[in-house]
């Protein structure tokens, strides 16, 4: 073909090369431009349109990815065959306000979720990043250990002796990313048809997460000691979802009698299990 019949909107907030490229992809969309047709070159486009080679260069890119146009070398550039292509309606222009999100202002944030910005301690942790961050230190840029850094589960574990009286070597320890992960590689450990109890009120994320693994669960009401027994019994569950030592969100903390009942409840049944969350120990 000689030329195209291509207008330039100098008014439009669309990027000129992208003008060039939505107007010849609906060419050939329309049938138009047909299979096999030879653009005009990138130095007759420049020359005609009055635009860098660079502009004409990355309209055509843009065709090339898509697969509507066939670079050939020595010999130009060809329209490729397009079947029962499926035509989206797409906005003419991109506007950037429209991409902001809008949060509405907010007096008093409740919230447990974030940091605290304007009492987190920068200064103590520029200083900790600048005593970790060693350019001789190679380590950090390795892959590392599939259950988490050794020395990190070494000092987990002795950690977890003196404060909580826990008796786990560094092998049994994995660190993961946060909460939802380990409970999705819980989930893939047990069997499908188990089901989990839940507390009522809880940290409702758990929820989501045995939700989006198509896992079974039961939510267990709660009084001032924790997960009550009875509620337990009556769900059938197999795995508990426990926060003991700071249950969330009322903050109670449930009392030696009530975890030596669970513990027996546990022990009455093979099969059951209790998964602790001492979330903020």
């Amino acid at each position: 073909m000689n030329m195209l019949t291509f207008v330039i909107d100098p008014d439009s907030k669309i990027p000129v090369y992208q003008q060039l490229y939505v107007f010849i992809k609906t060419e050939i969309q329309s049938g138009r431009i047909g299979y096999n047709t030879k653009l005009p070159s990138k130095r007759k486009l420049s020359s005609y349109f009055k635009l860098s080679l660079n502009t004409i260069q990355t309209a055509y890119d843009q065709l090339i990815a898509e697969g509507y146009v066939l670079p050939v070398a020595r010999k130009g550039f060809y329209v490729c065959k397009i079947d029962n292509i499926i035509k989206f309606e797409n906005l003419t222009e991109y506007n950037e306000a429209d991409s902001e999100p809008i949060h509405p202002a907010i007096e008093y944030d409740f919230s447990y979720h974030g940091v605290d910005l304007h009492n987190f301690p920068f200064n103590t942790w520029r200083k900790l990043t600048r005593e970790v961050i060693n350019e001789y230190d190679k380590e950090m840029l390795k892959l590392g250990d599939s259950q988490g850094h050794n020395s990190l589960r070494r000092s987990i574990a002795a950690y977890l002796h003196q404060s909580r009286g826990v008796n786990c070597s560094p092998s049994q320890i994995i660190i993961s990313s946060g909460t939802e992960f380990l409970m999705q590689i819980l989930i893939q450990l047990f069997d499908r048809k188990v089901i989990y109890g839940i507390e009522n009120p809880g940290y409702e994320k758990l929820n989501l997460v045995f939700k989006s693994n198509q896992a079974e669960y039961k939510t267990i009401n709660i009084d001032d000691g924790g997960m009550i027994l009875d509620e337990i019994n009556k769900s059938q569950a197999d795995i508990l979802c426990i926060t003991p030592a700071h249950q969330f969100p009322s903050g109670e903390i449930m009392p030696i009698n009530r975890r030596i009942q669970i513990l027996n409840w546990a022990n009455e049944t093979k099969g059951r299990y209790i998964i602790e969350d001492d979330y903020d120990s």
